[in-house]
This record gives C-alpha cells, structure tokens and sequence, in this order.
C-alpha cells in the first residue's frame, strides 16, 4: 500500500489518524523522510507552522504529491498555496479523512 506522512502537532491527532490510516494498510510516519520519494502522500495541519514548512518544501520538490490538509483553522491562503487535494474543517468524522485519502493515493497510484 501507501506511505503516508502525518504531521500534526497534537500526539492525539497523531495517534487517531495513524490509526484510521493503518486501518486502511497503509504505513504512516511521523517525521520528515530523508528522500522525499519515500512518501506517496501527506496529511497536515497547516496551522502548525513546521508542518507548513515541510509540506511547501514537498511541495516544491514533488508538485504532483497529494496533500490533505485537516485543519482547526479554516482555509487560508497559506493552505490553498499548497493546493490540498482536500481540505477538512476540525472536528471531522474519520470517514472523511479515509475518502480524502483514497482519493488522492487513487489519482496518483
């Protein structure tokens, strides 16, 4: 299946979305890869400003890399910069974060 990087500040958030993640049979990690071709795609917060930093720097580097953007803050430019895949609102159902995902590994695996 998939890598996927999951960069939130809140170790909760973390803890919730690898699970929801793994469920799937995709293989999450927590920190930014040595070789950006290591991942097939990221989730983040793009309210935290390290996440924000890694992901415009993948995104520099692999413009074809899906984003999911998950969110306590409501679309902002910085967000739509990264141009996500999706974008969800906090609180969201796990359904949601599932959907988003199987999306985007859909259109680029």
């Amino acid at each position: 299946m998939a890598t996927i990087l999951l960069l939130d500040p809140s170790e909760e958030i973390e803890e919730l979305y690898s699970r929801a993640i793994c469920a799937l049979g995709h293989t999450v990690v927590l920190s930014e890869p040595a070789r950006v071709d290591d991942i097939d795609a990221l989730v983040l917060e793009p309210a935290s400003p390290p996440a924000l930093a890694i992901a415009r720097k993948l995104r520099a580097a692999r413009p074809e890399l899906p984003m999911i953007c998950a969110s306590i803050l409501p679309r902002d430019a910085r967000a739509i910069a990264l141009d996500p895949e999706a974008y969800l609102e906090k609180p969201f159902p796990l359904s949601r974060l599932r959907l988003a995902l199987e999306q985007a590994l859909a259109r680029v695996m």
